[in-house]
């Protein structure tokens, strides 16, 4: 079986970030991963709303 690498990616915003600014470089980043086969989530998350029920059922290979 060949399975695609699970990668969640993620930048958390923490007061005084602006939030409607998303992190070029992590979108390069999960745009490569996709063009090579890769499952990616890309999430920008504020200071305390990450949500682990997304990540633990993704069940990812790598997280960055």
């Amino acid at each position: 079986m060949n399975e695609k690498l699970k990668v969640y990616l993620f930048c958390i915003y923490v007061e005084g970030m602006m939030p409607s600014f998303k992190e070029i470089g992590l979108s390069y980043i999960a745009a490569y991963l996709k063009d090579k086969g890769c499952e990616v989530i890309l999430r920008f998350p504020r200071e305390g709303e990450i949500d682990y029920d997304e990540i633990k059922t993704f069940h990812p290979d790598l997280i960055g």
